[in-house]
């Protein structure tokens, strides 16, 4: 069962890396001018990945 929970976290851990990567890459292209998306989006991208990072790490996955 402990293997089980150990395999949980890490691919809960992948899936909020890919998160973070997509936050980046987004946030970046924004900053270069060539992002199709606004403003609002992408704080509300980044919001986003900073709670799903910190709802992880408060619960022990890290």
């Amino acid at each position: 069962m402990l293997v089980s929970e150990d395999r949980m976290q890490v691919v809960e851990a992948r899936r909020l890396i890919n998160l973070l990567v997509r936050a980046c890459r987004q946030t970046q292209t924004y900053f270069d001018g060539i992002s199709v998306m606004d403003k609002n989006r992408v704080q509300r991208l980044l919001r986003d990945a900073i709670r799903e990072s910190e709802k992880f790490l408060s619960s022990g996955g890290a």
